[in-house]
């Protein structure tokens, strides 16, 4: 991806998906879904916007690893260890990047957990 489509997908599709989750979890279902899963503090209005930066988050996450293994940030390389070496930082860079982003997400859940129980 590139260009304008990239920007559009890292603009759009956060917001799009964050008012699908809102709209979802401010429903009837989707409370009880919440309810279902053990986790009824996500369908709170602090779960829903702490959902949505997630999900923002995450998009710009999975761009960067679709780029990376697309090798779209690849600049005339040529072939060699030190081209393999630089695919394999970018994808484990990407990857880093979503534990990252999972991790922070399971503490913020938590905390709102907390904070819900009191």
């Amino acid at each position: 991806m590139r260009g304008p489509t990239r920007l559009l997908i890292l603009l759009v599709l956060p917001f799009v998906i964050g008012k699908a989750l809102e709209t979802f979890l401010t429903s009837r279902a989707g409370r009880a879904v919440a309810n279902r899963a053990g986790q009824p503090e996500m369908a709170t209005e602090a779960g829903i916007e702490m959902a949505k930066q997630y999900v923002s988050a995450s998009a710009q996450a999975a761009t960067g690893a679709v780029s990376a293994l697309r090798g779209e940030r690849v600049t005339a390389r040529r072939g060699g260890v030190a081209a393999i070496a630089e695919d394999t930082a970018e994808l484990l860079l990407a990857a880093g990047a979503a534990v990252k982003i999972v991790s922070s997400f399971l503490r913020d859940r938590e905390r709102l957990r907390a904070r819900a129980a009191h």
